[in-house]
């Protein structure tokens, strides 16, 4: 039976996507490629490394040399087999040169820190859900563990500051919703263990 959509959203999954659609029981019609699943999971797996602290979501386009190696990936092979792909694409003038190893996927992106991009995190978890919600509180855990957490103007990233932020910007959206999501995302940020939150 025919499978409507594989999503690929894992560093794991990027590498051995050939073996993934090939060994697949039944054919597989369509692979959705998820960046903000791809960026969650390197920080999930590389979270004890201050190498691998990410900058704003926003400085991170489908151009970004990890992204756009992730995506160029999954859609060769997919090119290859003749399956449909959707999602983050790259770019359309993208040519697949030489293969994409994983230090291409492992190349993160340096970049600032600033305010707006905490508070863009913050408000991405108190609206939304999935993969994008998943890499928002993840990216304010590491930027509050992580001696690297500076903001670009020189303040640090203190747990101080992260509960401040958020307590604005629940405040802000003014919702019995909001007010049970903040009180979640400030509890997960702040511990010391990287904790994936029970929904």
């Amino acid at each position: 039976m025919a499978v409507k959509s594989l999503r690929v959203d894992t560093l794991q999954a990027a590498l051995g996507i050939e073996r993934i659609l090939d060994d697949h029981q039944g054919p597989v019609e369509e692979v959705v490629i998820d960046h903000d699943g791809f960026l969650f999971d390197l920080i999930r797996t590389h979270r004890d490394k201050p190498e691998f602290v990410l900058p704003d979501r926003a400085d991170m386009t489908r151009t970004t040399h990890c992204l756009r190696s992730f995506s160029r990936r999954v859609e060769k092979a997919c090119k290859d087999r003749g399956i449909r792909v959707s999602g983050d694409l790259a770019p359309p003038v993208e040519t697949y040169g030489h293969p994409v190893v994983e230090s291409d996927l492992l190349l993160v992106p340096k970049g600032r820190i600033t305010e707006r991009g905490i508070r863009e995190n913050i408000r991405t978890y108190l609206h939304k859900r999935g993969s994008a919600a998943q890499l928002a509180w993840a990216q304010l855990w590491q930027w509050v563990h992580h001696a690297t957490g500076v903001l670009d103007e020189g303040r640090i990233v203190t747990e101080d500051l992260l509960r401040k932020l958020i307590d604005e910007e629940v405040g802000a959206a003014a919702s019995a919703e909001a007010t049970a999501r903040g009180c979640e995302l400030t509890t997960i940020v702040l511990e010391e263990s990287f904790t994936m939150p029970a929904a």
